[in-house]
């Protein structure tokens, strides 16, 4: 990964940068707003349906278990911040960790409506900080293929010893985006590389892991003993879903992608669709009282505000240049 030659990191990025745009795109967002409904439909119904065919829990359902989500859901908060925090270091502008938490706390309640809310919150933090459009999507992005890399890579673990070929595929899917996150880096900076490299690996393996203890926690307080290495590969689904950005918070498709997931670990399809689906709504709740409070401030109503002008604009300007 070392010998990756200019252009091609160059490249690299543009692709990033690229994907970055058309996901914040205004025609995105007019796709999202019907396909929300009907994601709601499905949710509602593919749970429904799970809950009916549900086998018997093998543990007693322990609720109070849940309270351990009170410290695991500010450490995941804490690492979205950590996202925010290296995309801003990659154009050289400096953001405190108070300001990184909000713009983390706004971008993750913004992606519940039917927009890529992350993407769009932070890109417009960056730009408010002075960086362009383009190196703000750009360097958010290649923080988001990480994500992606390390999240295949810790699927991958649980399966080397019952799914070897699954396994080495997850894997190879880990290389892949690995190598699209250095070049992406390397792009954006000339110094201390592999410094922003592993701070972004360090960053997107404690989201991975977070993530999973919090599925781990949900599937155990209901009832099913579940260990790390079966909640790393349901994970997956939500990593699936963030790179897709197509629904808001992959409503419906996370729980669909757990239920395909979950019979690679030993884990009944509706089993793992009910986990899926219960720790949304449990995190909907922490994530509604954090964002309830800091969305007070004006100026985080400022950024949703100029994040939604932001998409309209580009999308816009991309019209016109097809055009010409």
């Amino acid at each position: 990964m070392t010998g990756v030659p200019e252009d091609d990191a160059s490249r690299s990025a543009s692709i990033i940068e690229r994907l970055a745009r058309i996901r914040s795109s205004a025609q995105l967002q007019r796709l999202q707003r019907p396909l929300l409904g009907i994601a709601a439909v499905a949710f509602v119904v593919m749970t429904v349906l799970s809950l009916r065919h549900l086998p018997e829990a093998p543990e007693p359902v322990r609720w109070w278990l849940l309270l351990v989500l009170i410290i695991t859901t500010p450490m995941g908060l804490a690492c979205n911040a950590g996202e925010y925090w290296i995309s801003a270091r990659l154009v050289d502008h400096h953001v405190s960790i108070l300001r990184s938490m909000r713009i983390a706390v706004l971008g993750s309640a913004f992606n519940l409506l039917p927009l890529p809310g992350s993407v769009l919150v932070r890109t417009q933090a960056l730009r408010e900080s002075g960086s362009s459009y383009k190196r703000a999507a750009g360097t958010t992005g290649v923080v988001g293929v990480g994500y992606i890399s390390m999240g295949f890579a810790g699927a991958a673990v649980p399966l080397f010893a019952s799914r070897p070929l699954v396994a080495f595929l997850f894997v190879g899917l880990a290389v892949v985006f690995g190598a699209a996150t250095y070049a992406g880096v390397r792009a954006y900076v000339r110094q201390r590389i592999w410094w922003f490299v592993l701070v972004v690996f360090g960053v997107e393996i404690g989201s991975v892991v977070i993530k999973s203890v919090a599925f781990l926690v949900v599937g155990r307080a209901v009832g099913y003993n579940i260990g790390l290495g079966q909640a790393l590969v349901l994970n997956l689904s939500t990593v699936i879903t963030s790179a897709i950005g197509v629904l808001p918070g992959g409503l419906g498709l996370r729980e669909f992608l757990a239920g395909v997931l979950s019979p690679l670990v030993g884990i009944e399809r509706s089993v793992g669709l009910v986990i899926t689906a219960f720790n949304r709504l449990i995190g909907l709740v922490t994530l509604a009282l954090a964002a309830g409070i800091l969305t007070l401030l004006h100026e985080d109503r400022d950024i949703i505000a100029e994040a939604e002008e932001l998409a309209e604009e580009e999308a816009a300007f991309d019209q016109a240049s097809r055009l010409n």
